[in-house]
């Protein structure tokens, strides 16, 4: 029997790495890294023109192709899958950045077009359901500071601006698409009550991946959500 496939999901220093590994010890568990964690050596996310930036997003766009095939091989295995993250990061990111005015909108053009023809191929899709950890501002600041990875402070700033962006689009676009597959958690307070709360959430979770079309209409709700339709 396929598991389910959970992806944690959530601003930047909102806690879902320290939640996918207290979540990871249980049995039957297997937890999935981001994608710029697993990228080796890994990608400077600072750019400096169009090409850059295209090539980063690119680069890690081809990484969430090769975690959302593992993870649906894992699943299909029969052991549950805990992401950090899901695979829609870069698209959504890139799509924080263009509605900012930080990136030109052929970036977001290209990253949708390489994410259609990955879905045609089998090679990207959505997981079974999406926990949004919803955290104020303090308290992802206050994470942030005893992160040990460290967060750069021009860094931290733009994820922060384009984070308002992607929860704006998660709770008014995705959300009426996705309808039960997406939940948001109430996330401040300490971090091993926030992942027992997680955690029952995601143990109800039936393996039933969402339809190509319900794909198609989430690229395409993020496209609006940057200021443009379908290209």
């Amino acid at each position: 029997m396929r598991a389910a496939i959970v992806a944690i999901e959530g601003p930047s220093a909102a806690g879902k790495s320290a939640v996918v590994r207290a979540i990871a010890s249980r049995p039957g568990t297997w937890p999935l890294a981001e994608a710029y964690d697993r990228i080796r050596p890994p990608p400077s996310l600072e750019f400096h023109s169009l090409s850059e930036l295209l090539d980063l997003e690119l680069g890690l766009l081809t990484e969430e192709g090769r975690r959302y095939q593992l993870a649906s091989r894992t699943a299909a295995r029969g052991t549950r899958v805990i992401a950090d993250t899901g695979f829609l990061g870069p698209i959504s990111y890139t799509a924080g950045l263009v509605r900012l005015g930080v990136a030109p909108a052929p970036v977001l053009v290209a990253l949708l077009s390489e994410t259609r023809r990955l879905v045609r191929r089998g090679g990207w899709g959505l997981p079974d359901a999406i926990l949004y950890l919803d955290v104020g501002a303090a308290e992802r600041k206050r994470r942030a500071g005893t992160d040990p990875i460290g967060h750069p402070a021009g860094l931290y700033a733009r994820h922060a601006e384009v984070a308002k962006f992607e929860r704006e689009t998660y709770r008014r676009d995705l959300a009426p698409l996705l309808g039960g597959r997406l939940q948001f958690v109430r996330a401040d307070g300490p971090l091993e009550e926030v992942a027992r709360r997680v955690e029952r959430l995601a143990r109800a979770v039936v393996g039933h991946p969402p339809s190509g079309a319900v794909s198609a209409g989430v690229l395409e709700a993020v496209a609006r959500s940057a200021g443009f339709g379908n290209r």
